[in-house]
């Protein structure tokens, strides 16, 4: 062992650290190469395990009692990862990029959730009918409620939303105007609009169907959902459901 407390450097058994308490002062070390004549003078900083069947390199960053990440090789798969635990292989991946440069952030908000029923007579006079969204295919952070058809930001940040609505009973001559909304706590946006004269039925079977997206600003709890209003005609109109004809999807993009 080997002690050098001036410096407040300490050697032991090849482990070395950097101690210091006084208030208001950092703690650094670097390695750093001084020459600027030639290209392979390089800086490097090496964290390497035994093999395939040793642990992780990696680095690890901690607020003592509050929360660590680590960055390194998660040596159960190799893949280079960010994670919420003391080791790369120990936590949930917040980010991970594969060995062919594949990148994937599996705690990113996003979901795809549809209509699984085909309810009857929710609008056709002006009636704001809310799409009941009650299944998923998937909802990546369990930021969709089928129960309110709702989705709840996680995060302040933009967030894409797209939904698709597909019905029918409709007598296109009667019925002027098909609007959808994405109505969120900060807007109600216009995803599409569509007047008697724009009404085109899928293959003349008398199904129609209705499409749009935005990106908007999202607070965190902000919620957002679908409602659309058909007129000016009788309540006649029918809403069809399935993964194909009736859904909401949305993701966190920055």
């Amino acid at each position: 062992m080997a002690t050098n407390n001036e410096s407040n450097n300490t050697v032991q058994e090849n482990d070395f650290s950097v101690n210091r308490s006084l208030a208001g002062t950092a703690v650094e070390s670097s390695v750093e190469h001084s020459d600027n004549t030639n290209a392979a003078s390089h800086a490097r900083l090496l964290a390497q395990t035994g093999g395939g069947s040793g642990g992780d390199p990696f680095i690890l960053m901690s607020v003592s009692g509050v929360t660590s990440y680590s960055f390194g090789i998660d040596n159960t798969d190799d893949n280079l990862v960010i994670t919420d635990s003391t080791s790369p292989s120990a936590g949930n991946d917040l980010w991970s990029m594969t060995s062919s440069g594949e990148r994937t952030l599996p705690l990113q908000s996003a979901f795809y959730a549809y209509l699984s029923g085909s309810p009857t007579n929710v609008t056709g006079d002006l009636t704001t009918y809310t799409i009941a969204f009650d299944s998923e295919i998937f909802d990546q952070n369990g930021d969709f409620n089928t129960g309110t058809y709702t989705f709840t930001a996680p995060v302040t940040g933009r967030y894409y939303l797209s939904t698709t609505h597909s019905s029918d009973n409709y007598n296109a001559a009667a019925y002027t105007q098909t609007t959808g909304f994405i109505e969120t706590s900060n807007h109600s946006v216009i995803i599409y609009t569509y007047t008697g004269a724009s009404y085109e039925s899928i293959s003349g079977t008398g199904l129609y169907r209705f499409s749009g997206s935005t990106i908007t600003d999202m607070d965190a709890a902000d919620t957002a959902y679908v409602t659309i209003t058909v007129g000016n005609a009788a309540k006649t109109i029918r809403v069809l459901g399935t993964t194909n004809y009736t859904n909401f999807t949305g993701a966190l993009i920055c």
